[in-house]
């Protein structure tokens, strides 16, 4: 009983495992105990996720509209074929009514016709409704031509029209006109619906990219088997290695229960049959498995065999390189999870780029334009359709032999003959019957005289095989033909001339010139890439209209254009690398895309002569942790006015380090030379002073304009930093110096930035950072002082002489006053500031953003251009910027606290400080450090501190002191 008992759950573990192996062979188990991983609910989540696109998918095109709905009916495949078989119809039904029934069968066609091209009406109307540019365009009439046309296939309109039902009532020859204006009519009409096999070019366009889905689908259905076989067979080797194990398994346990048989004799007969039983069991169970396996694998591999044929059928039907191919096959096989996704969204869709659609439709329009023109040219200057051949020569001749027998009627009917054909247009020149020569009587054989190709022979013969000839001469008809012909060869040669001229502008327009106009901005960024950058701006102001606003560069039907696109996105991007690498990488970036160069970011340094200016927002980290994320736009607020400002005064912008700007205004190689030890000295050039004051004025602005802005003013009333910082304003410190440095790339392969290498740069920065202990927003190295012009020199304090970490030579420092709550109070008094930001807002209302675009590119062009004036001027010396110490109110006003005595007070004290007389130099200080109302002097209260705390400096004082801010 225990041993039966046994031998069932053994049976039940067998079957467990067999179960098991069966589920794990499914790609949503992963695991022998049946547990469901995490891999089903990948699957699930992406059942819910194609459903919530598909949903998605569905409600964006139920919003598309009717218009577009109907443009996609007008554009789809079936539509097209069933338009073509109606288009065929058009072109061949007359005939094949002619062909194939008699006048009673006539009314029947003459229907199906009139259905057609209600079909064509309706194609007209919905087109022009719904395919924009197609109203009122080249296709709408030449489609509204060739439908009209088919009235001429309606008996019952042509006949009313060129009045061919009138039957006997109508002479013969107004018949014989009514008949040949009908051909002539309907074959032009034919002419013009030849035209409408035009949409077969689009009926194989969307056959090839139908083909070309197809064969996508296909490959991407045999990349995705071919991952599930290479993970079924991942998940079915530890399968077959278990049913392995458990045959041997079995093996062995009918192994040892032989040797118990001949341990234990008979009584162990029973145990043996159980044992055999299991093995059994389990042997059919793991046959059973194998078996099904197999059966599974050989199916899945004849699947994936008839697809492959499939394919091979369908991608013999494509128009398509190998090479295409091989690249759709590579995207599938690195993206294979993203393929079902991108054909689902893509199903459906045909896609052509724009520069192809417009070179096409123009193609076809040239095309059809030639095609109609040469032929409707062959009739028009035809000679058959304006003379009808002369058919009474052969049947007077024949009427003449027939009463041969009758000599008064033969004798009428040659004299006849003779009086209606001597003064026609083709005259009769010799006539003869039976060898006897009736005309001409005098000089019978004078026909000689003309050109063969120029006599009209007619002959007949009678039964009996007597001969009646007539010779006609058609020198008026060759003539007309001549000039027909010469008027085709030339309209012929005009229209192709014209034809070849347009199909080259097409492509010079569409292509090659925009391809010349790419290489020449290439060009230009390799020669100059700052000038570059500016291309973009510069054709804007050139197209600037009246009214100032600003033109488009470009149509709106051009900028859709992918050459046009290529075109701007070249100039962006040399915009963008000079934004990026700035002036000091110019060098690398002309060097880098110069003909047949490699990339080369990492060359080699260069020496150069520059002022340095470093500046910093202070209070930053506060300001930081309060307004998070909105801290970018709070420091590019601030870098707008920086840059700008910079950028007015001729300088440029390096670098951009979180709170910090390290600005640039570097000299010319022809401004400074190498002495004997190698150092750069600079020339004393006027403009060179200039230059400097131009940098230690764009400052003095800056900090007026920060302190003016209104895009600033919300900071002020930021509720957050006045929390944490009481009455908050921006505030700013500035460094200058001047001296040489190394402009390179720093960096490696990996990351690059264009920049400045030097100590002097680092003196820029250690005179920002001194501003805080002297209590001064600008601090100026007496070498830069020395450089500027006298007039700004004269604007400048002379504050400390110190020497700096890492040198040993003393420095002048000098600083410029300033008192911007004088310039606030004075905004204040003139108009009360109020919520900047809103009034902002309500100015950015008004204007679209289109219009805010185009104001801002106009403002940036002409401060562009007030820049090249300026920097122009001063190059020239024709302008003093000194003069705008005087003439910036701003600056003025700012300045306007420091009078005649506070200076006098201060050059005394200082004179005093620099020469050791410590104690005097104190009093003087003293008193000038609340001298002025309402303003507490910085570099006083700083002297007074060094004399008060540094008593060692006092017995040992060389004339400076060491300046301990890094």
């Amino acid at each position: 009983m225990d041993q039966n008992i046994e031998d069932e759950e053994q049976g039940r573990s067998v079957q467990q495992r067999s179960y098991s192996r069966v589920d794990a062979s499914s790609p949503n188990k992963k695991n022998s105990q049946g547990d469901v991983e995490q891999p089903t609910r990948t699957v699930t989540h992406r059942k819910s996720v194609n459903l919530g696109a598909k949903s998605s998918r569905t409600s964006q095109e139920s919003n598309r509209g009717i218009r577009y709905k109907v443009e996609i009916f007008l554009e789809s495949f079936n539509y097209m074929i069933f338009m073509t078989i109606v288009t065929v119809y058009a072109l061949f039904g007359d005939d094949i009514r002619v062909l194939a029934t008699d006048k009673d069968g006539d009314e029947a066609f003459w229907v199906i016709t009139t259905i057609c091209m209600s079909f064509f009406f309706i194609e007209i109307v919905l087109a022009s409704v719904c395919k924009d540019g197609y109203f009122i365009g080249f296709f709408f009439w030449l489609d509204l031509l060739s439908t009209v046309s088919m009235l001429l296939d309606i008996g019952w309109v042509s006949n009313a029209i060129f009045g061919t039902s009138g039957g006997a009532a109508l002479s013969a020859v107004s018949l014989a006109r009514a008949g040949r204006a009908s051909r002539v009519g309907t074959r032009a009409g034919r002419i013009v619906r030849v035209v409408r096999l035009v949409r077969l070019s689009k009926l194989y366009k969307h056959a090839k990219q139908s083909l070309e889905k197809e064969a996508e689908k296909l490959l991407a259905e045999e990349m995705k088997e071919e991952n599930l076989m290479d993970n079924n067979n991942q998940v079915q080797e530890p399968q077959r290695q278990e049913q392995q194990n458990d045959a041997l398994s079995s093996q062995r346990s009918v192994d040892s229960s032989d040797r118990n048989v001949k341990h234990s004799g008979v009584n162990a007969v029973q145990q043996q049959q159980s044992i055999q039983k299991v093995v059994q069991q389990r042997t059919s169970i793991v046959m059973y498995n194998g078996t099904s396996n197999n059966n599974q694998i050989s199916q899945e591999n004849e699947q994936r065999f008839q697809r492959r044929q499939t394919r091979k059928i369908v991608m013999s039907g494509q128009i398509q390189s190998l090479t295409t191919i091989q690249k759709r096959k590579s995207i599938i096989i690195q993206s294979p999870n993203k393929l079902s996704h991108a054909h689902q969204s893509d199903e459906g869709e045909i896609r052509e780029t724009n520069i192809g659609k417009e070179l096409t439709e123009l193609t076809n329009k040239r095309v059809i334009t030639i095609v109609m023109l040469i032929l409707f040219s062959v009739p028009i200057l035809n000679l058959t359709t304006y003379i009808d051949q002369n058919v009474s020569f052969t049947t007077g001749l024949q009427a003449i032999q027939y009463w041969a027998k009758d000599p008064e009627i033969y004798d009428y009917l040659i004299k006849d003959f003779i009086t209606y054909h001597e003064p026609l247009r083709t005259g009769l020149v010799f006539f003869e019957i039976n060898s006897t020569i009736f005309y001409p009587k005098e000089d019978p054989y004078q026909y000689e005289h003309y050109r063969t190709n120029s006599l009209q022979y007619y002959t007949t013969t009678d039964p009996q095989g007597n001969d009646a000839i007539s010779i006609c001469y058609t020198i008026a008809d060759d003539e007309l033909n001549a000039i027909l012909s010469i008027i085709r060869t030339i309209f012929v040669s005009i229209v192709l001339s014209v034809a070849a001229i347009m199909f080259s502008r097409d492509v010079q327009d569409l292509i090659l010139t925009p391809v010349e106009k790419m290489l020449e901005t290439v060009k230009k960024i390799a020669e100059n890439p700052l000038v570059a950058a500016q291309e973009e701006e510069n054709k804007a102001f050139i197209q600037m209209i009246e009214n100032g606003e600003m033109k488009a560069l470009e149509d709106q039907e051009d900028e859709k254009l992918e050459t046009v696109i290529l075109q701007k996105l070249i100039v962006k991007i040399g915009t963008l690398l000079a934004l990026g690498f700035g002036e000091a990488g110019s060098q690398i970036i002309a060097q880098n895309m110069g003909a047949n160069a490699s990339i080369n970011p990492m060359l080699p340094g260069k020496k150069v002569m520059a002022i340095f200016g470093f500046c910093d927002i202070r209070n930053f980290t506060d300001a930081t942790e309060v307004l998070q994320q909105d801290v970018m736009v709070f420091v590019n607020e601030i870098a707008e006015i920086v840059h700008g400002v910079v950028d007015q005064f001729s300088g440029s912008a390096n670098k951009n380090i979180g709170d910090a700007f390290l600005l640039v205004w570097k000299f010319a190689e022809n401004d400074y030379y190498q002495d004997k030890d190698g150092n750069l000295s600079l020339k004393s050039y006027e403009h060179i002073a200039q230059i400097a004051d131009m940098s230690i004025l764009s400052f003095v602005t800056i900090i007026t304009n920060v302190t003016l802005s209104q895009k600033l003013q919300k900071y002020k009333q930021h509720e957050g930093l006045n929390n944490r910082i009481p009455n908050y304003s921006v505030k700013m410190g500035f460094g200058l110096h001047v001296g040489w440095a190394i402009e390179g790339a720093i960096g490696s392969e990996y990351k690059i930035d264009a920049s400045y290498l030097s100590p002097n740069v680092n003196m820029a920065s250690r005179l920002e950072a001194a501003t805080k202990q002297f209590g001064s927003m600008i601090l100026i190295s007496g070498q830069l002082r020395n450089v500027a012009t006298k007039v700004t020199q004269k604007n400048l304090r002379h504050i400390d002489r110190v020497t700096v970490k890492g040198s040993i030579e003393p420095m002048d420092i000098y600083t410029v006053d300033l008192n911007v709550d004088c310039l606030i109070r004075k905004v204040h008094k003139k108009k009360t500031v109020v919520d900047f930001s809103k009034k902002e807002k309500q100015k950015q209302i008004h204007l679209t953003e289109s219009e805010q675009s185009k104001q801002k590119k106009k403002q940036k062009v002409l401060r562009r251009m007030k820049r090249d004036k300026l920097k122009q001027a001063v190059l020239k010396n024709h302008v003093a910027i000194s003069e705008t110490w005087i003439k910036d109110n701003n600056i003025k006003q700012s300045r306007a606290l420091f009078n005649k005595e506070f200076y006098h007070k201060w050059d005394k004290g200082f004179s005093c400080y620099i020469s050791g007389d410590w104690d005097q130099a104190k009093a003087i200080f003293e008193e000038t450090l609340n001298f002025l109302p309402n303003y507490k002097d910085g570099p006083s209260n700083t002297l007074l501190r060094v004399i008060k705390e540094e008593p060692y400096l006092r017995n040992n004082w060389k004339g400076y002191r060491e300046l301990t801010e890094k």
